[in-house]
């Protein structure tokens, strides 16, 4: 009986620890995208873009907690389904974009996009540098 209570105490301490390493990479996650979207975004519109970050994120959240309800009321196979249909919805949606854009720009006459140039290397270091 001893050694069923060690064996129960390690894996609490390894639950608990795992806990605590996915909420220490979140955060830095966190803090890394909210630093590039700083860094990148034009001085004049910085504060509509972390504004625009955050609502992204809340409505993310809120689609994840309105799809999770769904798990204890459908069955398996019909929620995880439903996670394949968002995803092939998505990445319909994506490909219609792109092929639309490029078909307009072909009858416009131009390129796609206009280049942009990359970010000097100081400013993606600097990026990096704040979240260490």
């Amino acid at each position: 009986m001893h050694f069923d209570h060690d064996v129960s105490v390690l894996v609490h301490r390894y639950r608990r620890f795992t806990q605590i390493r996915v909420s220490l990479v979140c955060e830095m996650a966190w803090v890394i995208c909210g630093q590039f979207f700083r860094q990148v975004a034009p001085k004049a519109i910085i504060a509509t873009v972390i504004g625009l970050y955050y609502l992204a994120f809340f409505a993310a959240n809120t689609m994840v907690g309105w799809v999770g309800g769904f798990y204890e009321t459908w069955p398996t196979t019909n929620f995880w389904l439903l996670h394949a249909a968002f995803a092939a919805g998505l990445g319909l949606c994506f490909l219609l974009s792109n092929s639309s854009s490029a078909i307009i720009s072909k009858l416009k006459g131009g390129k796609n996009r206009a280049p942009v140039d990359p970010p000097p290397p100081d400013k993606v270091l600097s990026v990096y540098r704040y979240t260490c």
